[in-house]
């Protein structure tokens, strides 16, 4: 029983890792869509420093600014969109580590058992052997 546990908490611990890469996985695409929306900012600036300093750059700004507006609200789309995908490894992490904490209180338990048990026999020993001497003891006296 005691391997059995043992496996099993082998293969809980396995699970959770195999679940933090997963949450990792997501959480860094969505790292690289908030990345991606601070960059586009910083660039909008950029340009909208360009453009005040030329004529040509005004015109060119004007389309750059409309082609900015709709990839902010792509990037913007994808990152809600990915909060369902976020949530879901959260929960699946939450579920491995839910699991993996209960294999371990059934060994424990199993284990507590198992020392009560010995524990129970070495005094059940003990008082034979201690009732054995005291009835040695008698007889020798008699």
């Amino acid at each position: 029983m005691k391997s059995t546990l043992d496996t099993l908490i082998r293969l809980a611990e396995f699970t959770v890792d195999e679940r933090r890469r997963e949450l990792k996985e997501v959480q860094e695409k969505e790292d690289v869509l908030l990345q991606a929306k601070v960059k586009l900012a910083e660039r909008v600036e950029s340009e909208k420093v360009a453009a005040q300093q030329s004529t040509e750059g005004t015109f060119a700004y004007g389309q750059f600014v409309a082609w900015a507006k709709i990839e902010r609200e792509r990037l913007e789309q994808a990152i809600i969109d990915i909060q369902p995908e976020l949530e879901e490894a959260r929960a699946k992490l939450s579920e491995a580590f839910a699991e993996q904490k209960k294999v371990e209180i059934t060994k424990d338990r199993k284990d507590e058992e198992e020392r009560e048990e010995i524990k129970a026999k070495e005094q059940a020993f003990l008082d034979e052997f201690t009732t054995s001497q005291h009835i040695r003891k008698q007889k020798r006296k008699e």
